[in-house]
Order: structure tokens, then C-alpha cells, then sequence
């Protein structure tokens, strides 16, 4: 069983524009030199360029697995049995396949993803087979956070919106903390304000202090 990947970029299209992406420029792949090459660092330890495990969205409510590789998608999923019967709670597998080619015009496995996901996996889906890897999703945590380190505080806090992992770097104390040296608010932190860091952290700190350097600039 392949293991669960969470896909940061399933949410918004103003997300998905927020990140970097490449495309060959053909309008459909197969597993072309230049595809695979392209593929190759972004392929997970399964061989796979995303795949995803979960459970379907009501009132299916089935397991299912959604697995892209270089050349195919594959949608399988697994009727999940009542608890009170004493039989494995999973039954057989039922799995569709399609190359990327026929992916776009194939209803049966297009409807099989949409009736337990919704309509946003299917273009998130139709973009990967089309070039448009997300490479930010991709790379490193802590090359991720080097690129929050280098966003002002709008940049940091729409980009923290995006996703539950963005949310978490850009609510990191170091981002904030950095903001702080950079912003020039010195000057509007009384003794109070610094000594109120360790219980309340960096980001609400430097937001109190935002407010009085606005609040001076009023009233200068």
C-alpha cells in the first residue's frame, strides 16, 4: 500500500498560481527522455510523481488510492464494511487506469475520483500530466522556510493561508522574529512589549507593535 502524501497545493487557484511550475509545451505526456528527466528528482521513494490515500468524501465514504506516476494515473479504492460484521473491514479492490493521454477524456476514471474527492482533484490532477509540477511543495522544509525568511509581512501572511503546513512555517517564531529586525519597529517596543515575547511569541509581539508604530504615524 503506498503511503499518504498530503497534497498542500489542492486548495484555490490562487495557490497553485503561487508556485512555481514548468510545462513541455506538448498539451499531454508520455514517458518521453525529456519527461522522466524532468520527473526524476520530484519522484517519491514509490516511484510516484503524487499519490494520495483517504477516505471518500460522503456518502461513499470508501478508501480509496490515487497513485500518478510518470506515464499513468491509477484509481483504486476499497468498499469499507460495516464494523459490526466480523470480516475484514476493507473488500476487494477495484482499480481503473489510464495513461495521460487518454486521462482527459476518460469519464469512468475522471467520475470514480470526482464523486470521492470533488472536482478540485481532477484539475489539480489535469495540471500535473500537463508539466505543472509544484516544485515549492516539493523541496525541503527547511529550503521552504529559507523562502518565507526572505517575504514581507503581507507576502507572509497570504502565503500562510494557503495551506495548514504553510501555516505552521509562517507562524514559526524565527519569521517572525526576522520581521521584526527588518521592519525597523525598535523604536515602538517598550520594555513591557520584549519582556511579553516568551508567553506570546514573536508574531503576536510584532503585530502589537505594527499597531502603535500605525497608531504614532496618526497621530504625528
Amino acid at each position: 500500500m503506498p503511503k499518504t502524501q498530503e497534497r498542500k497545493s489542492s486548495s484555490g487557484s490562487a495557490h497553485r498560481g503561487s508556485t512555481s511550475s514548468v510545462k513541455n509545451g506538448k498539451g499531454h505526456h508520455t514517458a518521453t527522455p525529456e519527461w522522466l528527466i524532468l520527473c526524476a528528482p520530484w519522484l517519491d521513494s514509490d516511484g510516484a510523481l503524487y499519490q494520495r490515500q483517504d477516505i471518500s468524501k460522503p456518502p461513499l465514504k470508501d478508501f480509496f488510492v490515487i497513485w500518478v506516476d510518470t506515464s499513468e494515473i491509477i484509481f483504486t479504492n476499497w468498499q469499507i464494511k460495516s464494523p459490526s460484521q466480523h470480516h475484514s473491514t476493507l473488500k476487494g479492490a477495484n482499480s481503473s487506469h489510464a495513461d495521460y493521454q487518454s486521462f482527459k477524456t476518460d469519464s469512468d476514471i475522471r467520475g470514480l475520483i470526482e464523486s470521492r474527492t470533488g472536482p478540485e482533484e481532477l484539475t489539480f490532477i489535469d495540471a500535473l500530466i500537463d508539466g505543472n509540477i509544484n516544485f515549492l511543495d516539493r523541496i525541503p522544509e527547511k529550503l521552504q522556510m529559507h523562502i518565507i525568511l526572505h517575504l514581507d509581512q503581507k507576502s507572509v501572511a497570504a502565503f500562510s493561508q494557503t495551506s495548514k503546513h504553510y501555516k505552521k512555517l509562517c507562524y514559526d517564531d524565527k519569521v517572525w522574529s526576522n520581521l521584526y529586525t527588518r521592519s525597523g519597529l525598535k523604536t515602538f517596543m517598550t520594555p513591557g512589549l520584549l519582556n511579553s515575547v516568551e508567553a506570546e511569541g514573536w508574531r503576536i509581539t510584532y503585530l502589537i507593535a505594527l499597531r502603535i508604530k500605525k497608531t504614532a504615524s496618526k497621530s504625528a
